[in-house]
């Protein structure tokens, strides 16, 4: 089921409207479904781009909290 999410937010998150757009990325946070949960790094790179070069700052906010936890993750495993 997961993964049928993943592939439903994956077009939303390209969507034209602006709002549908950070909705996305607020539902992924809200389901705590991180970067890594996509498959393809092709998709994460694209999402990754999208998202931080929206030219909305409430989606690119949204995206940035979206990507956080995972960015989080790295860096106390690296530290550890």
């Amino acid at each position: 089921m997961k993964k049928t999410l993943i592939r439903c937010f994956g077009m939303r998150l390209m969507d034209q409207e602006p709002e549908v757009r950070r909705e996305a990325y607020a539902k992924l946070t809200h389901l705590n479904i991180k970067i890594e949960d996509f498959d393809c790094p092709e998709t994460r790179m694209l999402i990754f781009k999208e998202g931080m070069t929206d030219q909305d700052a409430r989606v690119k906010a949204a995206c940035i909290q979206f990507l956080t936890p995972s960015i989080v993750e790295e860096v106390e495993v690296e530290v550890d």
